[in-house]
């Protein structure tokens, strides 16, 4: 089960980062930076951040997330889409797994 997320978080993270976010990072990881960066405890697994972007947007989907660097940190940039059609962006600080901003 626990490999199911694992794959599924992966999946989920590796689609490209919406232009808007774009502005907000200076580049993303790839899967083989991120597994890395995860294996040795930089970051929290990515079904951290997902649980965490859940709770600041509830009922909304997780359509789009990346690790990236953001002002000399890793942080989970995801994209939710709100039932009333629209996107809140959820950046999650990849150390702690608390989230940083919700816009």
């Amino acid at each position: 089960m626990l490999l199911r997320v694992f794959v599924l978080a992966m999946i989920v993270f590796a689609r490209p980062v919406a232009a808007e976010d774009a502005r907000l990072i200076t580049d993303c990881l790839g899967e083989g930076e991120m597994a890395e960066a995860v294996s040795n405890a930089e970051v929290v697994r990515p079904v951290v951040a997902l649980r965490a972007a859940r709770r600041a947007a509830p009922g909304a989907d997780m359509v789009r997330a990346r690790l990236c660097r953001a002002e000399g940190k890793l942080v989970y940039i995801i994209v939710a889409l709100r039932t009333d059609g629209r996107f809140v962006h959820v950046t999650v600080d990849g150390a702690s797994g608390k989230v940083a901003a919700t816009r």
